[in-house]
Parts: structure tokens; C-alpha cells; sequence
């Protein structure tokens, strides 16, 4: 079978030998393929699958993959609701520009020497967040052509390069441990609390979808957050009712609309949250607009 070879030359816009790109929205099936170049693929919403000789996995929200030069894979995207940076290096100019820099370089010529790629890692909930603010930096300096931008990105790419070898050599062979299967399902279970704060959620509820026991999930999420489960959801609820205030929402309309069921645990959560009331909240709103 053909298996094409793709060419970081053949885009026009990279910059040093580093090119990256958002796609979105899209649902297509990639043929096998190789690339002379690295190529990191991060997903940021939805899911997508990305397919080695030998193995495959769905990758979801967080979870990214390292692929090393003349590598075969390709990636099918199932779901029209979707969102993922791809981004493509060389390494010689991550060692150009930082050759001092031992254990990202070594981890490098590690993936381009070894058979065992892993088609998926699973991070840390902090450093998922990490990775989406340094590759969006990246993405802005990259798009908006601004001066001393190559520099930028380079650090951007090395800081990104330094926390993927980290977790890559914690998984190591023994790809998917329990404790990374728990991890996954953890970090899940924070992003559906993030995006669905407005609605009822219980413990119960997110400990079950995270497929652990109720005091493993509760130990993970402090570890994890620094916060207790309800302390966590409860931040983020008054995070969207402050939103919503701001946007001009009477107080009780947006307790209501976020969650809130009873306003005296609405009003306590409010002050132990922000360290004002409601109406002080609402009356400095008004004080910083001009």
C-alpha cells in the first residue's frame, strides 16, 4: 500500500520549521500517511481517533500524542463537534536553539529510535490547562505575525515538549495503568462539572460517571483541584452567577439559573466565594463601569 510522505515544506506558513493549526468542526477520515518532521496532535473538544500499524485510541478532550518523523498513522474524526491543534517541528531546531536543553532532546531521538510509539497520553488535570494556554499563545503569535514571534514560540514549544516527555516516560510501556485510567476519567468528571454547573449535580452522580468508589473519587478530586467536590462545584457556580449579574441579571434570576435551589446556601456560598454579599457584588459592578 502507497503510504504518502507528508513534508513540513509543504506549508507555506511555518514558521522556523514550526507550523501550527486549529482544526474544528470537521469529520473526515486521514489515509495512512508518514511525515518527515514531529508532529504533536492535542485534542481541545469532542473526540478523534488516531491510528498506529499496531494499535489505536480514542483521544477526547486533553489527551494528546506525540508522533516522531516516518512514522505511519493516521487519524479518523467521527464527530462533526470537534476541536484539535496539530502542530509540526523538527528537531534540529529545537536543538539549534536549545541545545543545552538535555532531556527534551534526548526524549526526541528517543521517540525517532524506539518501535513503541503510544497513541495516546493522558495528562495531568493541571497540565492539560497548561498545555491549552502555552499552544494558545502559540497559535496568537503564530496567526498575528508579531515581532520577535519565532522566539516566542520556540519557548512555547520547548515548555510544551518538556511537560509531554515528562508524562511520557511516567507512562512509559505500561501504557494506560490504572492509575492513568483513573486520572482520564477524573479529569472528565471536572470538565462536565465545569460546563454543566448550572445544572443539579450530585457527588453521587460524578463519582459513578468517574467508575470509581465515592472516597477514591473524593481523595483524586482534592489532589487533583486542591478543592473538596462540593466547595469546587460550588466556586464555579458563583463564577457563572457573577458572569450573569454582570451581563445585567437580577440576583435571585441568576442564583435560580446556576444551581441554586435555596438563596440562604446561595447567599453563604456567594460571601465565602468572594468575600462580599450579592448586592455588594452587584453595587461594585455598577461603581467600576464608566
Amino acid at each position: 500500500m502507497y503510504i504518502r510522505n507528508l513534508s513540513l515544506d509543504e506549508f507555506d506558513s511555518s514558521v522556523e520549521n514550526i507550523y501550527i493549526e486549529k482544526i474544528e468542526n470537521k469529520s473526515y477520515e486521514t489515509k495512512p500517511h508518514i511525515h518527515d518532521c514531529f508532529q504533536i496532535i492535542f485534542c481541545l473538544h469532542g473526540s478523534i481517533i488516531h491510528h498506529l500499524p499496531d494499535t489505536s485510541a480514542r483521544m477526547f478532550r486533553g489527551d494528546v500524542s506525540i508522533i516522531p518523523p516516518n512514522t505511519e498513522h493516521y487519524l479518523s474524526v467521527n464527530e462533526q463537534k470537534n476541536k484539535y491543534y496539530n502542530i509540526a517541528f523538527r528537531q534540529e531546531e529545537i536543538a539549534k536553539k536549545f541545545p543545552n536543553i538535555k532531556t527534551v532532546n534526548e526524549f526526541l531521538k528517543s521517540l525517532t529510535d524506539t518501535k513503541t510509539i503510544l497513541p495516546r497520553l493522558t495528562l495531568k488535570y493541571e497540565d492539560i490547562y497548561l498545555l491549552e494556554s502555552t499552544i494558545g499563545k502559540m497559535r496568537i503569535e503564530y496567526e498575528e505575525r508579531r515581532s520577535q514571534r519565532e522566539e516566542i514560540i520556540a519557548v512555547c514549544l520547548l515548555n510544551l515538549l518538556t511537560i509531554i516527555s515528562r508524562q511520557y516516560i511516567m507512562q512509559g510501556k505500561d501504557y494506560m495503568s490504572e492509575t492513568d485510567r483513573k486520572i482520564k476519567h477524573l479529569n472528565h468528571c471536572i470538565f462536565y462539572i465545569d460546563s454543566h454547573s448550572d445544572s443539579p449535580i450530585t457527588l453521587e452522580q460524578i463519582a459513578k460517571m468517574s467508575t470509581m468508589s465515592k472516597s477514591t473519587f473524593c481523595s483524586m478530586f482534592k489532589e487533583a483541584t486542591g478543592m473538596t467536590f462540593s466547595d469546587y462545584l460550588n466556586k464555579k457556580r458563583i463564577e457563572r452567577i457573577q458572569s450573569t449579574i454582570r451581563n445585567g441579571a437580577s440576583i435571585s434570576t441568576a442564583a435560580y439559573g446556576n444551581g441554586y435551589n435555596d438563596l440562604s446556601t446561595f447567599y453563604r456560598n456567594f460571601v465565602k466565594h468572594t468575600g462580599m454579599t450579592p448586592s455588594e457584588f452587584k453595587k461594585q459592578i455598577k461603581t467600576d463601569r464608566p
